[in-house]
């Protein structure tokens, strides 16, 4: 009186994939600051303090002058290095970096990229910008 029932095939349910993906390390804990002195259109720094780095901890900085004094020279250039870097290997309360720029006069335009990474953990950028006769501009990222 009625066909034949169909045989039911039993299919195993797919492993259930990870929906969420890992968590993005921690951004670094350590500040970046920086203070300018600003005297009748000239700027100067006058502290520029890096805080709190981890143990291997790594700073990279970099001091690109204004177009028009790329090519000065010796005490005359507006920056002392083009990029300078510094490792440590066990944690550092306080690191100055403002000896390096020795009074130097630093032109509208020149701009100071300071970077602190550590394994584990993303960078945090700081970049200062130098305006005519106002302190310089904060930018992070």
């Amino acid at each position: 009186p009625g066909s034949p029932a169909l045989p039911t095939a039993v299919v195993p349910a797919l492993p259930s994939l990870p929906t969420s993906s890992p968590a993005p390390p921690p951004l670094i804990a350590s500040t970046i600051k920086g203070d300018f002195t600003v005297s009748k259109g000239i700027t100067r720094v006058k502290k520029l303090t890096i805080r709190s780095l981890p143990a291997g901890g790594r700073i990279a900085m970099s001091c690109t002058p204004a177009s028009k004094d790329a090519k000065k020279k010796g005490k005359n250039a507006p920056c002392p290095f083009k990029t300078r870097a510094n490792a440590t290997q066990r944690a550092r309360a306080k690191v100055e970096f403002a000896p390096l720029f020795a009074g130097r006069k630093l032109t509208p335009g020149t701009v100071i990229t300071v970077t602190v990474s550590a394994p584990g953990t993303n960078a945090k950028t700081t970049t200062f910008t130098v305006q005519r006769s106002k302190k310089p501009t904060t930018a992070l990222s």
